[in-house]
């Protein structure tokens, strides 16, 4: 999944997958660093662009 620094831990209107479903989260360098942590300790690859 890609998405900038302001998206990800948001809730959205619609559902597109679960987060099962996501491997890796492509974000940039504007995300603070709880953000990132949270998702890797999900289980997902964090890719910071």
């Amino acid at each position: 999944m890609a998405a900038d620094s302001s998206k990800p831990g948001q809730r959205a209107f619609a559902r597109i997958c679960a987060a099962e479903a996501v491997d890796t989260l492509v974000t940039d360098t504007a995300a603070d660093a709880e953000t990132p942590r949270r998702f890797e300790e999900a289980g997902l690859r964090v890719v910071t662009v």
